[in-house]
């Protein structure tokens, strides 16, 4: 053991700088002091990643591992089946162990920060292979983990972040694998990318998916190679993630996502103008995701002016093409590049907001950064051309502010930007002049630099807010109060016009017709955009929030209270007579596609009387409700609805839950196929008589996605097991 701790003691030290810088960068996160205390602003970090974490941890504390079906977004709609939700993300498990029964702002703020950490150690390896060099290795983890890309919109966009950090593991697999000729790297490699798709966003999986094949066919020795390799690798990614990948494929097929959005709407980037950021950090923006630091961007320059040994040449040509691709992809249809992708490259026209790929920019800058370290540390810089650089760097950087300063109108928040870029520039040439000198002897002043650097423009910045976390989002005393009426009526719905519970439906453990998540399905979608009397009546809505005093006139609505908190100034209501969430119809208009809902939409259609499909039913409705039809709910479940019919005609049970493929039905024990009616609703045919009726949330798609899953859990375990075991075997056998 000693033995192993004396070898392995510069990365020990490396791992324990990285966990105290972590914990220094975050520290007001978590300070026991409340005047100094911050929490992550809210925003999509609060009203869907926070959201639906609550909906999971909720579930989980129930002995739910992977819930499939959430009830409290958009009146119900698929939960694992959104990559956001990360429902099957095994690092949100652990933290939803850790967290048991207590989930808060604070555990989904602990998630964010353990994965800073995560991509810090995970850079830290890559960039040390590469390079051979510790402090190498930390000058690109500490670039990429605390500069400009990863605390801008990342922190809001949970899943970005958490895709995003297991690229380094991927590149680390293939590195290794091309390096020592063994497979077993890439299966390390694919289970980098399962971990990159579960953690919940598919355009950031598939642009590192793309760098990693990249990098793959560089580095490696025959196109035999290349395919065993990208073969292993995408096999394993796919599998180990395929219990969230095929309901995602189904379920995108049903969203408003599916294929209303064109070229120009999916052609978004940054304006040209951003690139200032490089340097500049927040002068064009208030966040800065291209940049890395001064002193970074001079390491960058240095692995690409003095490229050194053949290895380090081959490395620096790779990152320089991937950092440039990446930048011009991150301007969108502003340049030609992002046509050619979207025209050809398979999966790029499937996604919106190009900026994303600045991802790839920051990371391959981070590489450079690394790498010039490496030559930094090889004491090949001492010559006076190198020095003069510098100054006129600094100079450059020097001279700027002082032309910013004789041009009028210039804004003071410019002025200051420039101003510390200057500064920072003259500290970080005078320490590379004295790193230079005795590199052994000082290299982790380019850490410190750095550091220095990024932690004063990134740390407690715009992304947070001056709020203790345990302050934030707490349960009116309102819903509070209401949760007893809706636990004796488990089968009422709620309508908030964006007001509380808005989108945190799924936080409040509230059954609402609103919810969040860029994905919902079409069908709902449109029943929301018929008249609110209707949708309510469609959704079987039985409170609403709403400032509209109107209401109660209007449609004899009766104000259960007035509402002032910090979510705003309005009242709840009760809906007289609302619509029950199961109820029987006895005429039907079949109809075509695209006319359902205007004739929905018709004054005179009654929704209660008649139903709008467009398929034909297999019976024949009778247009007359009989005296005896009556409808008991039973049980509801997420996953699963029991009710009783009885009725003396044919009739078509309607059930005011979004229709999706994945529901299946029973009659009395038999099979039935659900229809969908009413635009987007689920419904099924019911003969005459008594009628115990089953619904379940069991997507095919789900069981597939499973078995696929589960069967290459198992040959990872089995192939890790023989990589670990054949070295002693083979000693032995010797």
């Amino acid at each position: 053991m000693m033995i192993w701790v004396r070898r392995h003691r510069p990365d020990l030290i490396a791992v324990a700088v990285l966990i105290f810088l972590c914990a220094f960068f975050f520290w007001r996160l978590y300070t026991p002091s409340l005047p100094d205390q911050l929490s992550i602003s809210q925003g999509d970090f609060s009203s869907q990643y926070y959201n639906f974490s609550a909906y999971q941890a909720r579930r989980f504390a129930q002995g739910t591992l992977i819930p499939l079906w959430n009830p409290d977004n958009f009146a119900g709609s698929p939960f694992l089946a959104d990559p956001q939700s990360a429902a099957a993300y095994p690092v949100r498990w652990l933290f939803l162990l850790l967290f048991r029964g207590n989930w808060s702002y604070s555990a989904l703020e602990l998630e964010v920060v353990a994965h800073f950490l995560i991509t810090s150690l995970l850079t830290y390896a890559f960039v040390r292979r590469v390079t051979g060099q510790v402090v190498a290795g930390l000058v690109a983890a500490v670039a990429f983990s605390y500069g400009g890309y990863l605390n801008s919109f990342p922190i809001q966009q949970v899943s970005i972040l958490e895709s995003g950090t297991w690229l380094p593991l991927v590149l680390l697999g293939i590195h290794q694998a091309t390096r020592r000729s063994s497979r077993f790297w890439f299966v390390l490699a694919g289970v980098g990318m399962a971990l990159m798709a579960l953690a919940g966003h598919p355009q950031i999986a598939l642009m590192c998916g793309y760098l990693a094949a990249a990098y793959l066919a560089y580095r490696r020795r025959s196109w035999r190679e290349f395919m065993i390799g990208a073969l292993i690798f995408g096999v394993v990614g796919i599998g180990l993630a395929a219990v969230m990948l095929l309901p995602t494929a189904e379920f995108q097929l049903l969203t408003t996502r599916g294929g209303t959005f064109n070229y120009v709407g999916k052609a978004g980037g940054f304006p040209f103008s951003d690139v200032t950021q490089i340097l500049w950090s927040t002068m064009s923006n208030l966040y800065a995701p291209m940049y890395i630091g001064v002193l970074g961007i001079v390491l960058a320059a240095f692995a690409v002016l003095f490229k050194g040994q053949d290895s380090e040449a081959r490395e620096t040509r790779f990152w320089v093409a991937a950092g440039i691709v990446a930048l011009l992809l991150s301007f969108g249809g502003k340049t030609a590049l992002f046509q050619f992708a979207y025209t050809l490259v398979p999966g790029a026209s499937l996604f919106r907001d190009q900026e994303r790929a600045v991802l790839l920019w920051s990371f391959a800058l981070a590489v450079l950064a690394g790498l010039g370290a490496a030559v930094v540390l090889s004491d090949r810089l001492n010559n006076a051309r190198v020095r003069a650089g510098l100054w006129i760097f600094a100079g450059f950087t020097a001279l700027f502010v002082v032309v910013l300063r004789m041009i009028p109108g210039v804004a003071d928040s410019v002025l200051q930007v420039a101003t510390y870029t200057a500064i920072v520039s003259a500290l970080a040439v005078a320490a590379l002049f004295w790193v230079i000198q005795r590199p052994a002897q000082r290299q982790m002043l380019l850490v410190a630099v750095l550091v220095l650097d990024l932690f004063s423009v990134s740390q407690g910045g715009v992304a947070y807010t001056a709020l203790p976390a345990a302050t934030l989002l707490p349960e009116p005393a309102w819903l509070t109060d209401l949760h007893p009426q809706l636990a004796a009526d488990p089968f009422a719905r709620f309508d908030d016009l964006d007001r509380v519970p808005g989108p945190f439906g799924s936080l409040y453990d509230v059954p609402t017709i609103r919810g969040t998540s860029p994905l919902r399905l079409q069908g709902i979608q449109q029943i929301l955009g018929l008249p609110t009397p209707k949708y309510w009546d469609l959704l079987a809505v039985r409170y609403v929030a709403t400032e509209d005093s109107t209401l109660a006139d209007s449609l004899s609505a009766a104000k259960l209270r007035d509402i002032h908190d910090w979510s705003g100034d309005y009242a709840l209501y009760e809906l007289p007579d609302p619509r029950p969430l199961a109820t029987l119809i006895y005429a039907a208009d079949l109809v075509a596609e695209g006319d359902a809902i205007a004739v929905m939409a018709a004054p005179d259609y009654d929704l209660r009387q008649r139903a709008v499909i467009t398929q034909p039913l297999a019976l024949d409705l009778g247009g007359e409700r009989p005296a005896d039809a009556k409808v008991d709910l039973i049980a509801i479940q997420p996953e699963r609805l029991e009710l009783s019919a009885t009725t003396s005609a044919p009739a078509l049970l309607l059930i005011s839950i979004p229709y999706h493929p994945g529901w299946q039905a029973t009659v009395n024990g038999e099979a039935v196929t659900l229809v969908r009616a009413d635009v987007g609703l689920m419904a099924l045919p019911l003969a005459s008589g008594q009628s115990a009726v089953t619904l379940e949330y069991t997507p095919r798609s789900f069981q597939v996605g499973a078995a696929l899953s589960l069967l290459t859990v198992g040959i990872v375990i089995l192939t890790g097991a023989f990589a670990l075991l054949r070295p002693r075997l083979s000693r032995r056998n010797s």
